[in-house]
């Protein structure tokens, strides 16, 4: 029995540590404002924290509790794009933690002109851990206010649901169940395309082993995020720019084509042309067979006679002038 209880703690106090580096904070809801349709945003994040849990003990909850320290070096990206008035879908995936999230968020007070504004953003994400998965629910509150076009302050609040079961064997025991909620504070400071934020989130988690309420742990956490990135319209800007390179590459190829396409007609026209010489020799040679005469086939059968007698007299001379003397 205390080797389960001690393997049950120790399955948990893994589980925690990577639950807690994925859970929800402030590197992740920036602030309640709403891109426009169109408008992208890339963000990095890092958030070391410091925790306290208190470890299982039949009865309730250790007097003694855990303290530990997540460095929370490893970055979470996220990306989020506006997809309609009030309306912003995007996630965020955390490679320290193996999780992975999607988010919409809907702003109900506020507009671009306003200072004041206030938004949820219900998200849903999945952790897939070694011999276990795990399923997570959002739900923040987040307001944000505008002092100026440089600077915002945002607060926000937060529940969260989380589950986890074995992927592999394991009873109704082996099933954890977790219910949190938060809150935060974060600085933004940003211009027309950067924006970088310092924040705080401190949260509290209590988890429980099957379904038993009796028997749980409870994690304290306190967060310090950076969240930095970039947003406005420098990916559509890149995006548009890439498709412009394509369109250029597309109008290159049908040159090609074309340009294949003429020397394909010359080449047929070559051929075409040779052909036709080809018949016109032919032709020729044909016709000056049909216009020789009897006579010219004549001289040229007494062509050789002469032809010898020229070549004895240029041999002998004296030879021919003697014959012709007597």
């Amino acid at each position: 029995m205390n080797c389960q209880r001690a393997l049950s703690v120790t399955m948990y106090i893994g589980s925690l540590v990577l639950f807690t580096a994925g859970c929800p904070s402030a590197a992740v809801y920036r602030n309640a404002r709403i891109l426009d349709p169109g408008q992208s945003r890339v963000g990095v994040s890092v958030k070391p924290s410091i925790n306290s849990m208190s470890a299982p003990s039949e009865g309730g909850v250790s007097s003694e509790p855990l303290n530990y320290a997540l460095p929370g070096v490893v970055p979470e990206m996220s990306y989020h794009v506006g997809v309609a008035e009030n309306v912003e879908v995007g996630g965020r995936v955390a490679p320290g933690a193996l999780y992975a999230e999607l988010d919409t968020k809907l702003r109900l007070i506020g507009s671009d002109d306003d200072q004041l504004h206030f938004a949820l953003q219900p998200a849903v994400g999945v952790q897939p851990l070694m011999f276990a998965i795990g399923a997570q629910a959002t739900l923040p509150a987040i307001m944000t206010y505008e002092f100026n076009d440089l600077l915002a302050l945002s607060g926000w609040g937060y529940g969260r649901y989380y589950h986890m079961r074995p992927v592999i064997g394991g009873g109704s025991d082996a099933i954890m169940n977790s219910v949190g909620a938060g809150v935060g504070l974060g600085l933004e400071v940003h211009g027309d395309s950067f924006y970088f934020m310092p924040a705080l989130d401190a949260s509290s988690t209590f988890t429980f082993a099957g379904n038993s309420f009796d028997n749980y742990m409870r994690n304290d956490a306190l967060m310090v995020g950076l969240s930095f990135g970039w947003h406005g319209d420098l990916l559509r800007d890149i995006w548009e720019t890439v498709k412009g390179i394509d369109g250029k590459v597309d109008k290159v190829d049908q040159k090609v084509d074309q340009v294949d396409e003429k020397v394909d007609r010359l080449e047929e026209k070559v051929d075409e042309g040779f052909g036709r010489i080809e018949g016109k020799l032919d032709k020729l040679v044909d016709d000056q067979g049909e216009s020789t005469t009897p006579a010219d086939e004549a001289s040229k059968g007494d062509a050789p006679a002469e032809e010898a007698a020229r070549s004895e007299a240029r041999a002998d001379p004296f030879d021919s002038y003697a014959t012709h003397a007597s």
